[in-house]
């Protein structure tokens, strides 16, 4: 689970409020939601549309909004960025990815929220 880090400062977090409680460890064992059934819903139709990756279209607004954020940084904060335009891409891709599965199952967990 890629939060892994915030589940252990969350749980150090909740130890040091409880007083004198030490978290010396934790496990996560997450695994991605069941495919969703496909009934033809909304969810469904998403996912089935961003499964397929994201269109050009996404992409290059995703480029648009790397260079703006580019510009708006600090120097010394776009230091740690990658400046080679493949490796921009990369990153740029893979946060993309990380995107959609987050609203993926935010959404997943909302309908199940709704089921409930």
């Amino acid at each position: 689970c890629r939060d892994a880090d915030m589940l252990q400062a969350a749980a150090a977090e909740a130890g040091a409020d409880l007083g004198g409680v030490w978290v010396e460890a934790v496990e996560s064992d997450c695994t991605p939601p069941a495919a969703a059934a496909d009934d033809g819903g909304a969810l469904a139709e998403l996912e089935r549309i961003l499964g397929a990756g994201p269109s050009p279209a996404l992409a290059a607004e995703m480029e648009t909004i790397w260079d703006e954020v580019l510009r708006a940084l600090p120097a010394e904060l776009r230091q740690g960025l990658p400046a080679e335009p493949e490796a921009a891409a990369a990153l740029r891709a893979r946060l993309l990815e990380q995107g959609i599965a987050d609203v993926l199952a935010r959404l997943h967990a909302d309908g199940a929220e709704a089921a409930d």
